[in-house]
Parts: structure tokens; C-alpha cells; sequence
């Protein structure tokens, strides 16, 4: 029986969401579009407080009936890629990935700004244009956030450093170039 593919991950990733241990969840590719069989996988990512019991998942899984092909568990337990369940769903490989927060921190580095060789460099960059930049700069603060020890923005802009290291700037408003 071949089932609506979105339909039955919507479902599944609803279901997954109500376990308690469960903090969020995401999907690789953002499901757009959608493998066919045999053209690739999905992999769905689940962070956790900690990783739900065996038979919590299995009754997420069992609960989908005849709209799944196969299910394994624990194919995989810790490490690189979590607790892995893995699913055959209209003959598309789907992989559920458990993690805790702590896993996924093991082997993290921050970024160091500015840059310097051979350092782990900053993922991704971020400039907020703000109305006020004083007071985005202590809100940012107040979250967690740090100022930058070095800033080239004068009052054009600060730049920020988030509680996990990486960079990002709050820009005065009328900074905006078309």
C-alpha cells in the first residue's frame, strides 16, 4: 500500500514531537522535494533531553501500520550520528537520529573572530538591522550575548558574539544599502 510520503512524515514527525524527551526536530532537505526510492534518503534529526526509551519509539513507529515497509532499531547507538532508528517509507530510506544536547557539544569549537589561520572559521554571519543600536546591543547582552573586543563599526554597527561563539553584527538601521 503506497501512502502519501509528506502525509506520512508529517505524522510521524507530529507524533515524534509529543515525546516528552523530545526539545526539536529536523528534517534534511527541508522536504523539498522528496527523494524517490532508490534516489536518496531523509534524514530526520531529534534533540533530546535524553534519548526516549526503545519502546517509546517503537510505538511511534508501530503506530504508523502498514504505511511504512520496514523499521529497524537501534541500528546505530551514540557517536556521530546518534541513535539511529531507520524506516522504509514508500521505499525511501529514513533515517531517526536521537541526540542529546551534550552528544551533539562533544566535539564542537567555536569560531574565532576575527579570523586566524588554521582556527575554525565562522559558519555563518549575521548583520540585524536594528532601530536603535545601543539598546540592541544590551537586549543582546541580556540573552547572553558579548560585545566583540574588537569593533570596526563605529556607530554604524556592533559586532556580537553569541553565546556559542560565533559572530554577528547589530547594524543601525539607515545602514541599508539597496
Amino acid at each position: 500500500m503506497v501512502c502519501d510520503t509528506n502525509k506520512i512524515l508529517d505524522t510521524l514527525i507530529s507524533n515524534i514531537s509529543q515525546i516528552s524527551e523530545v526539545q526539536s526536530i529536523g528534517i534534511s532537505r527541508s522536504k523539498t522535494p522528496l527523494p524517490k526510492a532508490g534516489e536518496g534518503d531523509i534524514d530526520i534529526f531529534i534533540y533530546c533531553d535524553r534519548i526516549p526509551a526503545l519502546e517509546k519509539r517503537q510505538s511511534i513507529i508501530n503506530g504508523l501500520g502498514n504505511r511504512i515497509q520496514e523499521s529497524r532499531f537501534n541500528v546505530f547507538e551514540g557517536g556521530h550520528w546518534g541513535t539511529g532508528d531507520f524506516l522504509l517509507i514508500n521505499g525511501i530510506e529514513t533515517w531517526l537520529m536521537y541526540f542529546t544536547v551534550s552528544e551533539t557539544l562533544e566535539d564542537y569549537i567555536p569560531p574565532i573572530w576575527p579570523e586566524e589561520k588554521d582556527k575554525q572559521q565562522k559558519q555563518m554571519h549575521f548583520d540585524f538591522q536594528v532601530p536603535d543600536v545601543e539598546s540592541a546591543v544590551e537586549y543582546a547582552i541580556s540573552l547572553g550575548a558579548t560585545k566583540a573586543g574588537l569593533q570596526f563599526g563605529g556607530s554604524e554597527f556592533v559586532t556580537m558574539i553569541d553565546p556559542s561563539g560565533h559572530p554577528f553584527c547589530l547594524c543601525s538601521q539607515d545602514n541599508y544599502v539597496d
